[in-house]
């Protein structure tokens, strides 16, 4: 166990130290032969009626974060995937400054259908995961959650 966790901690290190080179992480997915794509949108809608849209540009696998998922990066936000063996899956939005989060499960949801599967592949200890979410969310509060996002070899 010891020698795994000096693993993650020495891989980890090294993705800081090449991104403090100015490596991007699309060079660090040429190096390693495997890229990774995202497509689609969601549209978070406040109580207010105001609304947000949400172009995820990049995801990371859950394992990053240890849950079974994947973070789709929407600067200044986190749409988070989270595939819970009792509850089904879960969608949250995470503001990056640490402020807003709402989360979403299927008891607020009209639709909230998706896959998180591990494709196989392991970047650095990371397991690779590929799927897509598909939502139409609104909690009580007035929050919502709409739409479609799909990811592939997100690691």
């Amino acid at each position: 166990m010891r020698a795994r966790s000096h693993r993650v901690a020495g891989s980890a290190l090294t993705l800081a130290a090449l991104a403090a080179q100015g490596c991007s992480m699309a060079r660090l997915e040429s190096m390693v032969g495997v890229r990774a794509a995202v497509a689609g949108e969601a549209v978070v809608r406040r109580a207010d009626g105001a609304q947000t849209v949400l172009r995820p540009q990049a995801c990371l696998s859950g394992d990053r974060a240890n849950f079974r998922g994947v973070d789709l990066l929407s600067p200044p936000y986190v749409l988070r995937v989270a595939a819970d063996p009792l509850e089904g899956l879960g969608v949250a939005v995470i503001a990056t400054d640490g402020g807003e989060r709402l989360v979403f499960r299927a008891s607020s949801c009209a639709v909230l259908t998706g896959d998180v599967q591990r494709t196989g592949w392991r970047v650095n200890d990371v397991r690779d995961v590929s799927g897509y979410f598909e939502v139409d969310c609104r909690l009580p509060s007035g929050e919502g959650l709409i739409g479609k996002v799909t990811f592939e070899h997100c690691h």
